[in-house]
């Protein structure tokens, strides 16, 4: 702790304690006292005396036999060796998105001054022959990826002569970039860009694989000894110990940690993109610097307090994102270093524990309350960190989705010191210098490092979902946030003023400026040969799909069929039903669809009232309404489909269709809706609801149904597939799971009622139906969140997510939506949550 004397009754947060220090002194309480002591102990009993009375009760610990049995000395090993629990998480983690630099640990110096260069190499060679993880790589076997460690370490140092200093820094990030090769090796290297004879820049890469934060300030150390020829200190132990020792430790049950994780809902930032289908792991960085002012307020209140900094650090940030987000509970992704004893303390490799949090901010706490919650969770959380994190996902995470890290999202870490800070080399100044990798892990991931006088707030953020400006906002709202945490800590969160306001809801998005058929043909031209639609008696591709319609369009036209002009669809629910809907808008008209179970006098009032110019029918040879003089059209393409757009002027304030519902007296009432009006729906929702061309979207209700408007055109907008789901599947529940699993529907939007119906199906068919879904969407009832307690107690609420949407015809299918959590089942509540971020909701009565 760096002070002169401390008191059996003094606290260590008090007297300047971190998480990094408390790791260190835990590790060496454990070897003097053979008592097994976590980091979490140290938490709750941060005092000599109660750390004294919590050893008395201590048994000899299963860690302290695996560290007394270890052997001394660096590896010599040869053949295949085992990877940690750290190392298969990121081999994994690469092995999903190969090439990326998400994983490698830079270090970018500038040199200026009389360099050695032939010192430097020998210095660079020394290190890695110090060091036997610089000198590993990990190919694969057929029972996994193992570790090889080359005999000898090679030259690691590449010089070019580099141009002006920009372009060389430039080209040096680049080079930190570019991909290792796990398999082949090696996992590091140097390259020093000669500038001038007295002005170098140095970069030293490593894959994480091989290193830790703590592994660069020992590599420098030994980096600056072995320049001036000194020899490099040993590290008392070999990682290969290191990993028996910890995994001696990691075969424990998860017990309650379970709990507290479990039912974990991802957390959802408001984002300027939808989730993508599979993240690309690009990011960018922005920073943000805590005056001095306030990092002295913040460490006085830390001690006060009786935490840490990084608790402290860590509460605002997580006010913050829930004010982001509206959520009140969500998981936080942190970072523990695992050196389990004085012998690791000079090890380089990957030492790093991936530990999940739970902040819970339900209540409407104070922030010194979040503090208290989360320094209790905190040691919870250190006190089960032997528990590896694939198996913590395998248990709790349940299924993996490509487009989101599991367990958590966003991620905070603190650094007591940058990692680079002793940097040196004798008789030359040396400055780092950032490195912008343009990659992101998790969707925002922000570092404090602890400069001394002030903290630097460093966001890695994925540009996938976010533009810089958004990031910015939950930056300022933290540096908010932690300066109420110093003046007015007993405030609720959420009565705190942000100079964003980012509980109000985000900006509009904007409209699109086509028509729905012209953005179907976009997605035709685009992948052609991709799937459509399909109903399990005929498919179409969107290629074939365009041509149909493309037909029936020219065919409408003759018959005088043009903007503002009104064809009544009389279909089966079929893929020649969406043909047809189709070719009505690529004829500039608006299609009015009818169900064909209803009365022929109720068809025949809807027709009249709205006026239609023709009629699309696939009943016209048997008995039904009587359509007069109106041209019929049978919806059967011919056998030469048309491939060529029309070339109508279509504007995106036309009609697009006519929906007839009962109204309050039972006559039929036409709710006229214009193309903007739909295409503006998708991206209002996209919030609660990413939607790509991966997803394929169910079919259950009528055409004369607006729930159908969101399903067909959901699909056709983003390239996705409809399955239109026939009357025969449809009213068993059964075969409905089936036929869901059969064509692997991601998106069903069902009714309460239905819903309630479809949990009769046998439970294997239930499950192989979920299998495949990523969200369920209700509309078009109440919903009672009690009645889904047969669903959620076997599927949970995160995969597939619950949407409970509500709305009327007249503003275009939805109009509010709220994701279900896990806390809403245990409360008799009805929520419809908020509006979309285009509408306004008011209650004029209740």
């Amino acid at each position: 702790l760096g002070v002169d004397r401390v008191g059996v009754f003094d606290n260590f947060f008090d007297l300047g304690g971190d998480s990094l220090l408390a790791n260190r002194v835990v590790t060496r309480l454990a070897e003097a006292t053979g008592r097994d002591v976590g980091v979490g102990d140290l938490w709750r009993h941060a005092t000599v005396a109660q750390l004294a009375g919590l050893l008395r009760e201590r048994e000899l610990p299963r860690l302290a036999g695996a560290v007394a049995e270890a052997g001394p000395g660096e590896s010599t090993q040869a053949g295949d060796l085992p990877l940690s629990a750290g190392q298969r998480q990121i081999w994994l983690a690469e092995r999903l998105r190969p090439g990326t630099a998400a994983y490698h640990v830079p270090i970018l110096l500038e040199l200026r001054g009389p360099l050695d260069v032939a010192a430097l190499r020998r210095a660079l060679i020394a290190v890695t022959e110090r060091h036997a993880e610089l000198r590993a790589r990990f190919p694969s076997r057929p029972d996994g990826p193992v570790r090889l460690i080359a005999p000898e370490a090679g030259d690691p140092l590449t010089v070019i002569e580099a141009g002006p200093r920009d372009e060389a820094l430039r080209d040096l990030v680049q080079e930190a970039r570019r991909p290792f090769d796990l398999e082949a090796g090696p996992l590091t290297r140097a390259v020093l860009g000669r500038i001038a004879d007295d002005h170098h820049i140095l970069l030293w890469v490593a894959h994480h694989l091989v290193v830790d934060g703590v592994s660069l300030g020992i590599i420098l150390g030994d980096l600056a000894e072995a320049y001036w020829a000194t020899p490099i200190r040993p590290a008392s132990g070999s990682y290969e110990e290191y990993v028996r020792a910890t995994a001696a430790r990691r075969d424990r049950a998860l017990g309650h940690r379970w709990e507290q994780l479990a039912g974990l809902s991802p957390l959802e930032l408001s984002a300027d993109r939808p989730t993508p289908p599979v993240r690309s792991l690009a990011g960018a960085v922005v920073s943000t610097l805590l005056d001095e002012e306030l990092t002295r307020q913040l460490r006085a209140s830390a001690r006060t307090s009786g935490t840490s900094l990084f608790v402290t650090l860590l509460s605002a940030y997580a006010a913050a994102l829930s004010r982001h987000s509206g959520r009140d509970e969500f998981g936080i992704g942190t970072f523990a270093g695992d050196r389990p004893g004085t012998r690791w303390d000079r090890l380089v490799g990957m030492c790093v524990d991936t530990v999940v949090l739970r902040a819970d901010l339900t209540g409407n706490p104070s922030l010194a309350e979040i503090r208290r919650r989360l320094h209790i969770d905190v040691a919870d959380a250190l006190n089960n960190r032997d528990i590896p994190f694939d198996r913590l996902v395998a248990e709790v995470g349940g299924r993996r989705d490509p487009a989101r890290h599991p367990l958590f999202q966003v991620s905070f870490g603190y650094q007591s010191r940058p990692w680079t800070a002793g940097a040196t080399l004798a008789g030359v100044n040396v400055s780092p210098l950032p490195v912008d990798l343009c990659t992101a892990k998790y969707d925002v991931q922000v570092d404090a490092i602890d400069h001394g006088e002030t903290i630097e707030l460093r966001a890695e953020y994925s540009t996938d979902l976010f533009d810089e400006a958004t990031v910015v906002s939950l930056m300022n709202s933290t540096t908010k946030l932690l300066a109420a945490a110093v003046s007015d800590p007993d405030r609720p969160f959420t009565t705190i003023p942000l100079t964003a306001a980012p509980r109000e809801r985000p900006p509009a998005p904007r409209a699109s400026s086509g028509c729905l058929h012209q953005g179907f043909e976009q997605q035709a031209k685009a992948a052609p040969h991709r799937m459509a639609v399909t109903d399990g008696r005929r498919s179409l591709k969107y290629g074939e799909l365009n041509a149909a319609a493309n037909q029936l369009a020219r065919r409408l036209r003759r018959h005088g069929v043009g903007p503002e002009e009104k064809v009544l669809l009389h279909l089966e629910r079929s893929v020649e039903a969406v043909v047809a809907m189709l070719a009505v808008l690529k004829a500039g008209g608006a299609y009015v669809p009818v169900d064909t179970t209803h009365p022929a006098s109720r068809i025949e009032t809807v027709a009249a009232a709205a006026g239609v110019r023709a009629v699309i029918s696939d009943a016209v040879q048997r008995s039904g309404p009587d359509w007069g003089d109106l041209p019929v059209l049978r919806p059967t393409a011919l056998a030469r489909p048309d491939e060529t757009d029309l070339d109508i002027e279509v504007h995106p304030a036309n009609l697009a269709y006519v929906i007839y519902t009962s109204g309050s007296t039972g006559t039929p009432k036409g709710v006229a809706i214009e193309h903007r009006q739909v295409t503006r729906l998708f991206p209002a929702c996209a919030r609660w609801l990413e939607m790509s061309d991966r997803d394929v979207w169910s079919v259950t209700h009528s055409f004369a149904f607006d729930v159908s408007v969101w399903e067909v055109w959901g699909a056709l907008l983003h390239g996705g597939r409809v399955v239109v789901v026939p009357d025969i599947e449809r009213r068993d529940p059964a075969r409905l799971c089936r036929f869901l699993a059969l064509h692997g529907v991601t998106i069903l939007s069902q009714t309460p009622s239905a819903f309630s119906g479809l949990l009769a199906a046998p439970p294997a068919d239930l499950a192989r139906a979920a299998w495949f879904l990523r969200a369920v969407v209700f509309a078009g009832e109440a919903l009672d969140f009690a009645a889904l307690t047969p669903w959620t107690s076997r599927f949970g609420v995160d995969r597939p997510a619950l949407i409970n949407m509500y709305g009327i015809t007249e503003i275009t299918v939805h109009g509010t939506a709220y994701r279900i959590t896990r806390h809403d089942l245990d409360h008799p509540r009805r929520l419809i949550g908020e509006p979309l971020p285009d509408l306004e909701v008011r209650v004029v009565g209740v």
